[in-house]
């Protein structure tokens, strides 16, 4: 019989490699250990007596690695819950209403430091609650305006903190503005109250915040808030089952709304939406917490928000339709060039417009990333934007890193 004698060196490979295996492996043996328990997490959570069902969707480096659906789609137990299932998102309504915001934004409509009372007039002049009761409220001069920026952070002075914020939390409670009909009437019945603290100096997350920059959308696109987001996020993104109210013949496959009894068990909420599943949940298209979506649809919108589109598909197709600014030519508002007003449509089909004198030398421009250089500006670019009717004879282009703020413009004669 032949032997083989493992010499010091051998035995060094040996350990070397088999560590280097342990090494790879150990990311699927954790990944597949981690799927089992939040496979078992979801399954005792949807228990009898526990949550009635839920639905997971994990995706990874671009493809799915867990999705399963638990339980019911009702407290009975009679309907099983379905992956395509249609829940009530509610505050995950406000990542939509942000993207709005930003995409006015890129297209240079509006700024981040604007105030609010430039798109919606009523809201000059606010005042800032420092004593009194809900009667005879105590009220001083806001030392700044209320900003977009300020709604987007959630500091612009709203708050219903009742331990904090007793005098300004009564008073918002008392405009009943859930009860609003539109978002014009939402931000009317806003702007008649104090705020609870100055803008820009406390985060309170608070709705109000939410509801206006809707309204805000609404006036500078000059389309209804619903329509916008349909033309110009949904229907890209192939969101069909996403809105503010669920088609008639689709409406058996929203999930019961439930809430708990004294004793612990579940009955459906007496609310309209409860009674009726499918209906808006507000008068108005609450941008704040009015939508109904599928764990696929929202999937769908967190890709957006990555970035990361599937190599099945071209890269910036939804984000060509989603976004006008990645569409040629360009065509900006204004020519006042800050951070904010540069186009964030990245990994765009991008190109230097005919008057640059950069000379700049792009290879590769099938890829979804640029190696581009100048001679003034060495970077490695993300996205090359180009304004096409900037002032006569000027051309502007950002150089954008990874983390996708803009470090460097360039204006070019």
């Amino acid at each position: 019989m032949h032997q083989t004698i493992a010499t010091p060196r051998s035995r060094r490979w040996l350990r070397r490699g088999t560590a280097l295996l342990l090494c790879l492996s150990a990311p699927l043996l954790h990944a597949g250990d981690r799927w089992q328990r939040l496979d078992g997490f979801l399954q005792a959570s949807t228990a009898p007596g526990q949550f009635p069902g839920a639905v997971a969707l994990v995706e990874h480096d671009g493809r799915i690695v867990f999705q399963q659906h638990y339980g019911h789609a009702d407290s009975a137990g009679h309907r099983p819950l379905q992956s395509d299932s249609i829940f009530r998102i509610y505050s995950m309504t406000k990542p939509v209403t942000s993207v709005a915001v930003l995409m006015l934004l890129e297209e240079g409509k509006l700024s981040l430091d604007d105030p609010l009372a430039r798109y919606l007039p009523e809201f000059a002049d606010r005042t800032v609650v420092t004593g009194g009761d809900l009667q005879h409220p105590q009220t001083e001069d806001a030392p700044r305006a209320i900003t977009l920026r300020h709604l987007l952070t959630h500091t612009s002075g709203f708050a219903a903190a009742s331990d904090t914020h007793r005098v300004a939390t009564k008073l918002l409670t008392a405009a009943d503005v859930d009860s609003a009909t539109s978002l014009q009437d939402v931000a009317r019945r806003l702007s008649t109250l104090p705020l609870a603290d100055a803008p820009g100096t406390h985060f309170h997350y608070e709705g109000s915040n939410t509801e206006l920059l809707a309204r805000v959308v609404e006036v500078v696109s000059g389309q209804p808030f619903a329509q916008f987001l349909q033309q110009r996020i949904f229907s890209p993104l192939a969101m069909h089952d996403t809105g503010f109210e669920v088609p008639l013949a689709q409406r058996g496959r929203v999930v019961e709304l439930p809430t708990s009894n004294d004793d612990g068990s579940l009955r459906v909420a007496d609310t309209l939406s409860a009674r009726n599943p499918g209906v808006r949940l507000k008068g108005y298209d609450s941008g704040a917490g009015g939508l109904y979506s599928t764990a696929a649809d929202y999937l769908k919108f967190a890709h957006m928000l990555l970035d990361e589109m599937s190599t099945a598909r071209p890269r910036c197709r939804t984000l060509h339709a989603a976004c006008p600014r990645c569409r040629w030519p360009m065509r900006p508002a204004h020519t006042s060039i800050t951070r904010e007003a540069i186009p964030n449509c990245w990994r765009a089909w991008s190109r230097w417009s005919a008057g640059n004198r950069s000379r700049s030398s792009c290879n590769n421009a099938s890829s979804a990333r640029w190696r581009c250089t100048t001679p003034a500006l060495k970077c490695r670019w993300r996205s090359v934007v180009a304004w096409s009717n900037c002032p006569p004879a000027t051309t502007m282009a950002a150089c954008a890193w990874p983390t996708r703020s803009a470090r460097a413009i360039r204006a070019c004669a």
